[in-house]
């Protein structure tokens, strides 16, 4: 539910639930605005992203898992990024890992 504070209204929010045997959905159920696509079975992720993006309408597109903790203003960053640097298709932001550290995660793409 940290993720979906972070969004707030930044637009359109659409969660995919894999199946996953707990509370999400009912907890998802009572968060106004956000359009939940529930799967019968655990796809992988990157079914789960194509479930999610079938039908989105926002200008952007942001896939992530339900653990990101996102900070202060990062999604006003990303999407200002793509707005100045209309060449680019795709950004992503600074992984931090426990303790501070910082993680770098730069390879070419697509990478097989």
């Amino acid at each position: 539910m940290h993720a979906l504070d972070a969004v707030g209204d930044k637009g359109q929010v659409t969660v995919v639930d894999s199946d996953s045997g707990d509370d999400s959905l009912q907890r998802l159920g009572e968060v106004k605005g956000v359009h939940v696509v529930s799967q019968s079975s655990n796809l992988g992720f990157g079914a789960s992203l194509n479930a999610g993006a079938r039908n989105h309408t926002e200008p952007f597109l942001l896939c992530m898992n339900a653990d990101v903790i996102i900070t202060a203003d990062v999604l006003n960053v990303l999407e200002q990024k793509l707005m100045e640097l209309s060449a680019l298709g795709i950004v992503g932001p600074r992984l931090r890992v426990p303790m501070a550290a910082r993680s770098r995660r730069v390879e070419d793409f697509p990478h097989i």
